[in-house]
């Protein structure tokens, strides 16, 4: 049996938002019925750096992602599957496929905090390929009338709205400031890896929605804690993942609601049927990577690869 080898080449080409979010919605249902199978990361320290593997395994199939934590300039990344009898299926190499995984899991969680009918305005602090990929995923999900982006550098920044503008035809600009960035906007999302707030809570309105990729220690997050305080959902695609910190984590992961819990345009939980809009309120969605759900799209991607050819 050929085993596939797709690069980021080929991840670009062939996985489109709308096939990435439905394989991504699938690996949700499988892991609130307790079919996927997704154990926090585990790493294997190695001197200056780590390698990390996340690993899942589910209906259809059972499998890994590598990637090591050394100080290099490279951001590669490995992600194996192999299908239910131990048949290898395919192997994926480079960051991509990362990237637009958790790129839809952003998409799971905006049609789980926002409303189908609303135009969103959103902010973006650091304007990078993470924050990229969120746009890409939630753009095919939901109306985005407005993008407001921040990042340090101004010509980075700039870049980042022009590609905005020309990859995914939404109408966005740089700012010049992160408060710019976050006045009066309806989700914001923050993928700086800062390990101090980026942001002042007086910025953020009670209606907004942000989303957090950044580390979610006490010693180290790019919220300030009263955000959290002030949060009247907090959210998570892998509260297991946020068990790992222990004491250090800034939030206790009790409170904590999984995001497959969440139902599909409601933003309310699976016992509280009778809500149908969004929670009032600031809503926290922490982006902590469920292991596994890269398979789901790695399988997806290979099925839309194999009938193309």
């Amino acid at each position: 049996m050929a085993v596939a080898l797709i690069d980021d080449a080929m991840v670009s080409a062939h996985l489109d938002a709308k096939l990435a979010n439905a394989a991504i919605e699938h690996a949700l249902r499988e892991y609130n019925t307790g079919t996927l199978l997704a154990p926090a990361r585990l790493q294997s320290p190695l001197g200056e750096g780590s390698l990390v593997f996340t690993s899942g395994s589910f209906s259809r199939g059972y499998g890994f992602r590598a990637y090591g934590t050394f100080p290099t300039q490279s951001d590669d990344q490995l992600t194996v599957v192999w299908d239910r009898d131990g048949n290898l299926e395919g192997i994926v190499v480079g960051p991509e496929l990362g990237r637009r995984r958790t790129g839809a899991l952003g998409a799971a969680a905006a049609v789980r905090l926002t409303s189908a009918g609303q135009k969103l305005v959103v902010g973006v602090l650091g304007a990078g390929a993470q924050a990229f990929a969120q746009l890409w995923a939630i753009s095919a999900v939901r109306s985005i009338e407005e993008i407001r982006s921040y990042r340090r550098d101004p010509v980075a920044n700039a870049d980042f709205a022009e590609r905005v503008q020309t990859e995914l035809g939404l109408a966005a600009h740089p700012v010049k400031s992160p408060e710019a960035a976050c006045k009066d906007v309806d989700l914001l999302i923050i993928a700086t890896g800062a390990s101090k707030p980026v942001i002042d809570d007086a910025w953020i309105r009670e209606t907004c929605t942000i989303f957090t990729l950044g580390p979610k220690r006490r010693d180290a997050s790019e919220l300030p804690e009263v955000l959290y305080q002030r949060a009247k959902l907090i959210t998570s695609d892998s509260i297991a993942q946020l068990a790992v910190e222990g004491s250090d984590s800034i939030v206790d992961p009790a409170r904590v609601v999984p995001l497959s819990d969440l139902q599909p345009h409601s933003g309310w939980t699976a016992y509280e049927p009778e809500k149908e809009t969004p929670m009032s309120g600031i809503q926290l969605y922490l982006s902590t990577g469920l292991a596994g759900t890269e398979l789901f799209v790695v399988q997806a991607l290979l099925a839309r690869i194999t009938k193309n050819e």
